[in-house]
């Protein structure tokens, strides 16, 4: 099997957002436990408890969040093209998830971009897995290559992503500095 994908950035993205999210609760907590250390007769403890529970409700939240994108998240897609196999690395705080699977298998490639109106969008493909039935998400920047063999799967929604993103049209120019 040969190394067709890999996210570089989603390991480091992914833990400053556990570090957030449990920083939160914990803070959260502190202030819940400090509003029931002190007693019902602080006229302060009211803001506290509040605040606490704020922040719990937050992190509770965020956690959810990060563990729905982050389940999806592909980390590395290994594949054989001869036999139709596919090794896929999703993330998990700990380490990652292997999951095996045929490359036939990966259908509805489509193509998608988050937070679209802020200078860091992010762009990424998904896929349905037949089976098991689950969605795959594949971060991707404008500036990496993509294997020839991803480009085959997924060749729909690479078109899309090269239209929309403008490699397409500086693929099928010719580079104006060179031609005078």
């Amino acid at each position: 099997m040969e190394r067709i994908f890999i996210n570089r950035s989603i390991n480091f993205r992914m833990w400053l957002g556990l570090i957030a999210v449990i920083g939160a609760a914990l803070l959260g907590l502190w202030f819940i436990g400090a509003r029931l250390i002190e007693g019902p007769a602080e006229e302060e403890g009211d803001q506290a408890l509040v605040v606490g529970l704020m922040l719990t409700a937050i992190a509770v939240v965020g956690a959810l969040r990060l563990m729905h994108y982050g389940y999806q998240t592909v980390v590395t897609l290994d594949a054989d093209d001869a036999s139709d196999k596919a090794r896929i690395a999703l993330w998990r705080p700990i380490g990652e998830a292997p999951l095996e699977a045929r490359l036939s298998d990966m259908v509805e490639w489509r193509y998608e971009v988050g937070r679209r109106n802020t200078r860091m969008p992010n762009y990424r493909f998904r896929a349905r897995l037949s089976e098991p039935p689950r969605w795959l998400v594949f971060e991707v920047a404008p500036h990496n290559d993509m294997h020839p063999l991803f480009l085959k799967i997924a060749a729909e929604a690479v078109k899309e992503f090269e239209a929309q993103s403008g490699i397409a049209y500086f693929r099928d120019s010719q580079d104006a500095a060179n031609s005078r």
